[in-house]
């Protein structure tokens, strides 16, 4: 089990944030209300923060405001380790028990980078790309937003203590010698005292009354405006000696009367009302590249921040706003990603047109004719066709066909304790959340709009 044992940050002209198990760094100075709302209400959510803040990251970046979003990392905890989550120029630096380290980069992955790290881990490190963060830092962070340009986490085992007594000497056979106890005297009987001889009684003086105590008053201060949850560096400060003289303390007379003033302007200053801003016009589709594949125009709705969504949506995949009260007004658009794939072995693709599958998916057909894109699957155990499997999409939906490959293709059925074969040539469409097999190396199918 690892706990945080401190969270360092340093200057620069991004923004660094933690909410419970989460750690942000977002790089530049751009737009970041919408990652930092995500993040926080992830954070704030009864979902594992490793699975929830994912599958809404994923589905901020495939969303029509994707290129808005600036360059960011995510640090967040796992059951058993964390999770790093990566796109644009951001790297991540992790340093397991043994001192290996391992390096991330979200600028050379065309979508995002995302991958789990076991609990030998002890410190990750966020930083923009070409940046290398000090060693050590003076400045920490607890919870909350502030300032930053890069982000070190440091976790250490539960049950560390701060100071380690070391371990205990090693027992002999033979007893070290112990002194003997010196022998205690017997006790004596004390002689009883002579009783002492009577004075006669000295009159005592009247007792002086009790010197009044001086106390020292301090005079009011004013209160100190509240700091943002930025630490301030330890030590390198000198120490107050609560019983030396404070200099310049304020006296009765320094002392300014409240002055009472007028808080309504006057209106004769009042400036002239804004005109009201009239609906802006929808900017044109942009014009599909040569030598790509025309977008599927399909029938869809939008929501209250004219995201477009199936028409059977229950929340927004772009923003996450519910659309149970809005109008279901049919618009037909060109139809938007409908998610990822995310492998085995980390690797991730955008669903946003036809694929092929295969070790040699670009000998196909499609491929050549620049109808589908090829999706090259590395299989050292040759269980993968040349040609093994297709990703369609049709409508809203995706499917999944097997093309005559030698060892099938497969789906995990719905209790998850057993693979069903997909028919060849008979398209199979997959749930939000589906796992399938192509020979040996499987794929989850992610989409914001699952659950």
């Amino acid at each position: 089990m690892m706990r945080h044992a401190r969270l360092e940050l340093g200057a620069g002209d991004g923004t660094v944030a933690a909410f419970n198990d989460i750690t942000l760094l977002i790089v530049g100075d751009g737009s970041s209300s919408a990652v930092l709302d995500l993040v926080r209400d992830v954070a704030a959510s009864d979902t594992p923060s490793d699975v929830g803040v994912a599958r809404r990251l994923a589905g901020l970046l495939t969303g029509d405001d994707a290129d808005m979003v600036p360059p960011f990392g995510v640090i967040a905890r796992t059951g058993d380790g964390f999770l790093v989550f990566l796109h644009g120029a951001v790297s991540a630096m992790a340093i397991d028990r043994a001192g290996t380290s391992s390096h991330l980069s979200g600028a050379d992955a065309a979508t995002w980078v995302d991958r789990r790290l076991g609990s030998d881990v002890e410190t990750i490190q966020l930083a923009p790309v070409g940046v290398t963060p000090p060693a050590t830092s003076a400045f920490e962070l607890t919870t909350g937003v502030v300032p930053g340009g890069w982000v070190r986490l440091t976790a250490e085992s539960e049950g560390a203590s701060v100071a380690d007594p070391g371990p205990e000497p090693a027992s002999t056979t033979e007893p070290e010698p112990v002194a003997e106890p010196t022998p205690e005297p017997e006790p004596v009987a004390e002689p009883t005292p002579e009783p002492e001889p009577v004075a006669e009684p000295t009159p005592e003086p009247e007792p002086a009354p009790p010197p009044v105590p001086q106390v020292a008053v301090e005079p009011p201060t004013e209160p100190t405006p509240a700091m943002p949850d930025v630490p301030q560096p330890p030590g390198d400060q000198p120490a107050v000696d609560p019983a030396s003289p404070v200099e310049d303390e304020p006296t009765q007379a320094s002392v300014v009367e409240f002055e009472s003033f007028e808080l309504t302007p006057d209106r004769a200053s009042l400036r002239t009302p804004l005109p009201v801003e009239t609906p802006e016009t929808p900017e044109p589709e942009p014009e599909t590249p040569a030598g790509e594949p025309e977008p599927e125009l399909v029938d869809g709705i939008l929501c209250s921040r004219q995201h477009f969504n199936s028409p059977d949506a229950s929340y927004c995949s772009a923003c996450g706003i519910s659309m149970v009260h809005a109008t279901h007004n049919i618009v037909r658009r060109p139809r938007p990603p409908l998610g990822v794939l995310v492998f085995d072995d980390g690797s991730t693709f955008t669903l946003d047109g036809r694929y092929i599958l295969g070790r040699e998916p670009e000998v196909d057909e499609l491929v050549r004719q620049q109808q589908a894109r090829p999706l090259t699957l590395e299989d050292p155990k040759m269980s993968v066709s040349r040609i093994h499997a297709e990703i369609r999409l049709s409508g809203w939906d995706v499917q999944l066909i097997d093309r005559g490959s030698t060892n099938g293709t497969h789906v995990l059925n719905a209790t998850g304790d057993g693979w069903e074969p997909v028919p060849p040539e008979q398209p199979r469409t997959l749930p939000p959340g589906a796992r399938a097999a192509v020979g040996q190396r499987t794929f989850v199918y992610e989409t914001p709009r699952r659950g």
